[in-house]
């Protein structure tokens, strides 16, 4: 028995608990255009693709400047434990990508573009636990499921809401997004690791396929390629581990 099995034996034993999203927190999608208008406040704006590339949100994620009017900028704040999600693409399983805002984002708002989820709760409720199930086949079949659209594919509101999540108890959340989290950072570090990697391969293999003028082989790079490719496969074992 692994540990997660053990915590919901200990903490569920009944099973586990389903809520649909509009029941655990409020979702909004009238965020801010675009724009820069004479007279407003300048603002820093959280875009889709800051959501559809990241994972987690700080200040410093955001790049693009617009601004807004005073009733937008309370609106449309960002807070630490903010889910935010792309609700809408030309592509349909670009739908439902999900990041969170890991601090206070002051002079900072959402666009038009993404939708907001703000926990009702996050004593009971890990917003890192309900990004991570935005990646899920089980949330995500259902928003495939409830998506509508031809050339551009998204839910409406209600059927946003109407999402059923599985709810077990907050040591257990916490648990799997700490195991999770590891997992990412093994990834992306063996990612870094494997691009290096392969610019050292086409360093040598263009080395090894080149000939001097009169036809013949520069020799010396035979061992170097060997080296690239035993490091790359040295790699990938030790995310096994």
């Amino acid at each position: 028995m692994n540990k997660i099995d053990q915590l919901i034996k200990q903490f569920c034993p009944n099973g586990i608990e389903y809520k649909m999203l509009g029941e655990i927190a409020e979702f909004k999608n009238n965020g801010v255009d675009k724009k820069s208008i004479e007279g407003q406040n300048a603002v820093m704006l959280l875009n889709f693709v800051d959501v559809f590339r990241n994972k987690y949100l700080y200040k410093n994620t955001l790049t693009m400047q617009v601004t807004a009017n005073e009733r937008q900028i309370v609106d449309c704040n960002i807070k630490v434990g903010d889910i935010f999600i792309t609700p809408s693409s030309e592509i349909l399983n670009e739908i439902g990508r999900a990041a969170v805002a890991k601090e206070d984002i002051v002079d900072g708002v959402y666009s038009y573009h993404i939708a907001r989820i703000r926990l009702f709760d996050k004593s009971k409720i890990n917003p890192e636990f309900i990004r991570y199930l935005f990646e899920s086949q089980q949330i995500q079949s259902q928003i495939n499921q409830k998506a509508q659209g031809l050339t551009r594919f998204g839910l409406t509101k209600p059927k946003w809401e109407s999402l059923n999540f599985p709810l077990p108890p907050l040591p257990i959340q916490q648990s799997i997004v700490s195991i999770l989290d590891k997992f990412t950072e093994l990834t992306a570090e063996l990612t870094a690791e494997l691009e290096a990697r392969r610019k050292q391969y086409e360093y040598y293999r263009d080395r090894l396929l080149t000939f001097d003028e009169r036809g013949g082989y520069i020799e010396g790079y035979e061992s170097g390629i060997v080296v690239v490719v035993v490091m790359m496969v040295l790699s990938i074992r030790h995310l096994g581990r």
